[in-house]
């Protein structure tokens, strides 16, 4: 069978056809996607507070003031118009901890030369992780201090932003000495002070798929 120029033209068309109804599928489907703003109610009543789950308001990270791994008083304003990433981790976990740091660097890797995104990490140990015992730990995982920060402060101000603003501890019961119970969940949230999504941070599609909703926040802003 021979193949002629008007097959090859024909051959072409179709191809192009193919090609063209593909693209406008993909860029339907996502070309509106949007981000779910999260609420309490979207998460383990087991994290929250009854106050907080039981009400009606709009959420948002509250306020805070904690030191990070330099020393520096850092607050939510250094967050004003940023998105981040937040978790809960303790330098002396041997356990989950170290899979989430050596994932969040992944994340500090990919925007490293982007000022929008910030990362922050709070200790649910500030009686053992000091400034000093963050400084080391920043040094040993090659965390870079204008991007990422440790932050640690008063045990009860740490516990309440962790129920109250991320949902990210369970509750336990207060007698029982060093009884944070963190989850190993990455919380993204937006220049608004709004969660806009929760992350297994030890799973890499985890991680792959958070880095891929970063890019469509930013989109947003």
């Amino acid at each position: 069978m021979y193949v002629t120029l008007p097959m090859i033209i024909k051959f072409r068309f179709l191809i192009f056809l193919a090609v063209g109804a593909s693209s406008y599928f993909f860029y339907s489907k996502y070309s509106s996607f949007e981000l779910p703003i999260l609420s309490q109610k979207d998460f383990d009543p087991a994290l929250i507070d009854s106050e907080i789950f039981n009400s009606n308001k709009e959420h948002k990270i509250p306020d805070f003031e904690f030191l990070d791994q330099e020393g520096k008083v850092f607050t939510n304003k250094d967050l004003d118009g940023k998105i981040y990433i937040a978790d809960f981790f303790f330098t002396s976990c041997a356990g989950i901890c170290p899979i989430m740091t050596k994932n969040m660097f992944k994340i500090q890797q990919e925007f490293i030369n982007d000022p929008i995104i910030k990362i922050v990490s709070h200790t649910v140990h500030p009686e053992k992780d000091s400034v000093a015992v963050l400084n080391e730990y920043a040094k040993l995982n090659k965390i870079d201090s204008h991007k990422w920060h440790l932050l640690t402060g008063d045990k009860k101000a740490l516990y309440d932003i962790a129920r109250k603003g991320y949902f990210a501890v369970s509750k336990v019961d207060e007698k029982i000495q060093n009884a944070f119970i963190h989850t190993e969940n990455f919380i993204l949230v937006d220049n608004h002070r709004q969660i806009r999504g929760v992350y297994n941070g030890t799973l890499p599609y985890e991680i792959s798929r958070l880095i891929e909703d970063i890019y469509f926040l930013k989109k947003s802003l």
